[in-house]
């Protein structure tokens, strides 16, 4: 019997006797095993917002959930973090968000995913979209706002408690 040298599936080998039932089940029991875990549930993790000099605080209230799912060196995640109602603050320099797994060596910053950041005391016009960057060899995706601006306190809207940010991204782990 052989096997697979990616996946590990078992496969008659030309010197074995005809079996054709049971290598199929042997074979569809390796596949099933195998797309079992990679579609199971997603797994959760708590992202951190931090930033490049001083690191906002979230403040009383707050919300920070992700999730995510790998399957092989691909990792699909998503996130949302809200500033509380009373003590946050909103730190100084440019905004990165963590990632559950650290990326892959890439050559140079890519764009990875999408951002929505939602300043709720802008009513109607409270509503901006950017993008996800991450660097080489990182755990941190850089928030990225309308047009080529990293995402600050200031950055594309001057934040205040209970705005937040809502992201989703792909990328190629370590």
């Amino acid at each position: 019997m052989g096997t697979t040298p990616n996946r590990a599936y078992r496969y008659p080998a030309s010197t074995d006797a005809p079996r054709v039932w049971e290598d199929m089940q042997e074979l569809a029991t390796d596949i099933d095993t195998d797309m079992a875990a990679q579609l199971s549930v997603w797994t959760s993790y708590t992202p951190v917002l931090t930033a490049a000099t001083v690191n906002p605080v979230l403040g009383s209230g707050s919300v920070q959930h992700g999730r995510y799912k790998q399957i092989g060196k691909t990792v699909h995640c998503e996130g949302y973090i809200l500033f509380g109602s009373s003590g946050a603050s909103f730190g100084t320099g440019t905004w990165s968000v963590s990632l559950p797994v650290a990326s892959a060596n890439q050559t140079n910053a890519s764009w990875i995913g999408t951002t929505y950041l939602r300043d709720t005391s802008g009513g109607s016009n409270g509503h901006y979209m950017g993008n996800g960057i991450i660097a080489a060899n990182s755990s941190v995706m850089a928030l990225g706002s309308n047009g080529s601006a990293l995402v600050t306190s200031i950055i594309p809207f001057t934040w205040a408690v209970t705005d937040y940010i809502r992201w989703s991204a792909t990328y190629e782990s370590a």
